[in-house]
This record gives structure tokens, C-alpha cells and sequence, in this order.
């Protein structure tokens, strides 16, 4: 990316990450999320060093160190991005996967091309729609707002119970019409055109309509997001992530580098397109979104929570293109999402009215707050001024600067 379009030196695309990798204090997110993965922390050397020094847990307020991590952001931005993949890095990530008994290799990395694609697309009440295609899950975005297209915005907008209710009845089909779908594009080439085409998405709304099939999604994962726009128009939405909270739990104290989860992605069945195997890229929940208007960037979109990022980003662009609110009050409205059993959790600011509405609808529901699962919606509006408007969302710690 920044060999196309960078204009900032490389070096000092690096300065901000080494001094948040030399010292940052805990946050409450943090902090509330370490207890889940302790056990696997402290038998771990690498994330013992960093997240318990001197034995102890870390604590909200406490200074978070990784020099090793820092040492390394330095050698990238010394000698450039195949320093990772090529230099003496990659050595000692294959020493240390060596030393661990694990399968990553130098060769590996060295191998390792990432896709430049194109992105995944379709209208929604005269709004493109832009996504990540497989082996990203965010056709799933696309294929629920195809189904809900089958609703008017002033229906879908009326009630909120009847809204939730489309909305879950669309991520249920979109689930379970996507199965053998999502996988390393290799496989699976036809994809977009089979899950955003004519057929599907009148499956699709046929499934809005009717009531509610009797399954569950479930959800695991976190992820990390950033949105950039400029005053040119310019637009990026950024999804990174080890997967859980901590990945592996694996972490190399001399290059400081955390390693994901991500296989978890993989089925292990042998006739399923996302059946693991050498050189393949898992299925993945990572969901950008960005929505142009007239050929013009209009949002920027992301929020972290595994498969639940189609869903959270799917309620706030009903609540941007058809309640037709601003980002701040769309990021803010009240949200549903789904949890590791697959049970829909919706937040306390709902009336109290709606767990009997969505079981009218075949929907079994409770109320709850979990920061957590709701997700961390962030949005930026371009508006036709030439002015930005941006959200961050109060369920963790998210914010929206500009300058």
C-alpha cells in the first residue's frame, strides 16, 4: 500500500506503534479481558514476560512493556517490509516455531504474497456496498442487506422489535446459505456471484419474510479496527487480528511478536472447500466496509466481533440509509448480536417489549449488557461539504479524532 500510494516517509509510518510498544498504560478492556486467558498466559514464557511481570497480572493503570515488540517495529522501519518475511526476523520465527514444535518456516514466510482483489459489492437503496470477498465472511454483509432490501426502509424502520427480528432472520440464512462458500478464493471462485446473485438474494428475502428458522450462529473471535478519511475523499477501513484476545497465547520474547489463531478458521472435513491444507487461506470474520454514493466514498465503516461484524455493521447502516441518522446516533443506537452459543442478546435500552415481539417472529432473545459481544461499531460519514463526521462507540474504548 505504501509503495502505491504512500506519501509519509516509511520510517515514520512506525514512530507512534514503537512508543506504544515501549510503554502504554492497561486499559480497563485490557484488563477485563486478561482473567479469560490466564491459565494459558502464565505457562506461556513469551506472554508471561509482557502481560505478568515479576509473577503479578496486569492491572487497569499499570505500564503494558514490550521492548522486544519495539525492537523489532524499529528493524521494520530501518529496513522495510521484507525485513518481517526475509531478513533475520523470519530466521528467528523459525527458530522459534523450531524450538516450539510448530510448522511455520522461513521458507514460508518468504512465500507468503498477499491479495490485492477487488472488492465485493452490491447496491443497497442506490449505496454500493463494498466489502471484502472470500475467504472473508463480509459477503455476508452483503448477502443480508439483499435480503433486507425486500423490506422498505419506512418498514423496516418502524419498529424496532420487527427490525431486530429481519435482521436476525437474515444473518441466519446468510450463515447457512454461505456454508461451503466461504474459503481461500482458490476454491471457491464463483463465490460473490453465487451469494450476492439474483437467485440467493431471493432466498435471501424469502427468508426475511417467513418465520424465523430455528438455528443459531455462533460467534468467537476479537479484532482490532481503524478508520482513516481525508478532506480529498479518501477512505480506508482497517481490520486487523490475532483472532481471540490474545491469539495463540504464543508469543516470542525475543521478537516480541504475538501469533494468531486463525487456523480455527479451517474445517477439517476433506470434502469442504475450507478444509485446512498447505498454502491455503482459512475462512475469516475480518469485515471492512466501505459505502459510495454517486462514486463517491459516503462511510467508512468496522467494528471488531467475529462473524457479529456483518451483523453490527449491517444495524448501522440501517440506521445511516434508512432511519437516515447521523454516525454519531447510528454508532449509538441500540444494537442485538449473537453469542459463543449462538443465543441473540439484546442491549437493556430496548423496550422491555421486544423478547415478545421476536418470538412472535420465531426468535428466542434476552436482554443483557455485555460490552463485549455488541461489538465497537466506528463510522465516518464524508459529506458532500467536503467536511467528516466520525463515531466511536461507547461499548469499550473506542474514539473518533481529526484535526
Amino acid at each position: 500500500m505504501h509503495r502505491r500510494y504512500g506519501t509519509l516517509p516509511w520510517r515514520s509510518l512506525f514512530d507512534d506503534a514503537i512508543a506504544l510498544a515501549e510503554e502504554y498504560p492497561v486499559s480497563h478492556s485490557l484488563a477485563e479481558r486478561f482473567s479469560s486467558s490466564l491459565e494459558g498466559i502464565k505457562v506461556d514464557p513469551g506472554c508471561a514476560s509482557v502481560y505478568m511481570p515479576n509473577g503479578r497480572a496486569i492491572q487497569i493503570g499499570d505500564m503494558l512493556r514490550q521492548p522486544a515488540l519495539a525492537r523489532t517495529l524499529r528493524t521494520i522501519a530501518d529496513e522495510g517490509a521484507d525485513a518481517f518475511c526475509r531478513g533475520a526476523l523470519a530466521q528467528r520465527i523459525d527458530e522459534f516455531f523450531e524450538e516450539r514444535g510448530g510448522l511455520i518456516r522461513a521458507s514460508d514466510l518468504a512465500a507468503y504474497d498477499p491479495l490485492w482483489t477487488e472488492p465485493a459489492i452490491s447496491d443497497y437503496r442506490g449505496h454500493q456496498v463494498e466489502v471484502m470477498p472470500p475467504n472473508s465472511l463480509g459477503v455476508l454483509l452483503l448477502m443480508q442487506l439483499n435480503g433486507l432490501s425486500a423490506l422498505d426502509s419506512a418498514t423496516l424502520m418502524e419498529n424496532a422489535g420487527r427490525r431486530a427480528g429481519y435482521q436476525m432472520s437474515a444473518l441466519k440464512a446468510a450463515a447457512g446459505l454461505s456454508k461451503r462458500w466461504i474459503a481461500d478464493p482458490r476454491g471457491v471462485p464463483d463465490a460473490v456471484a453465487h451469494l450476492t446473485g439474483g437467485k440467493m438474494t431471493a432466498q435471501m428475502q424469502a427468508a426475511v419474510c417467513a418465520p424465523a428458522a430455528p438455528t443459531r450462529v455462533r460467534n468467537t473471535g476479537g479484532t482490532a479496527c481503524l478508520l482513516i478519511a481525508d478532506e480529498y475523499g479518501n477512505a480506508v477501513s482497517m481490520v486487523q487480528s490475532v483472532f481471540n484476545v490474545f491469539g495463540a497465547v504464543l508469543l516470542d520474547p525475543e521478537t516480541g511478536i504475538m501469533f494468531n489463531n486463525r487456523m480455527q478458521g479451517f474445517t477439517h472435513r476433506p470434502d469442504h472447500p475450507n478444509s485446512v491444507a498447505p498454502g491455503k487461506r482459512p475462512a475469516h470474520t475480518l469485515c471492512p466496509v466501505l459505502v459510495r454514493r454517486d462514486g463517491c466514498a459516503r462511510y467508512a465503516l468496522a467494528t471488531p466481533g467475529g462473524i457479529s461484524q456483518t451483523l453490527t455493521n449491517v444495524q448501522v447502516i440501517n440506521y445511516l440509509i434508512d432511519g437516515g441518522m447521523d454516525v454519531a446516533a447510528a454508532v449509538d443506537a441500540p444494537r442485538w448480536c449473537n453469542t459463543k452459543t449462538g443465543e441473540f442478546l439484546l442491549e437493556a435500552s430496548f423496550p422491555e417489549s421486544i423478547i415478545a415481539t421476536l418470538a412472535d417472529m420465531g426468535h428466542s432473545a434476552s436482554q443483557a449488557d455485555d460490552p463485549y459481544y455488541y461489538g465497537s461499531a466506528k463510522a465516518i460519514e464524508l459529506l458532500p461539504s467536503g467536511m467528516l463526521a466520525g463515531a466511536g462507540d461507547r461499548h469499550r474504548e473506542a474514539a473518533a479524532l481529526g484535526c
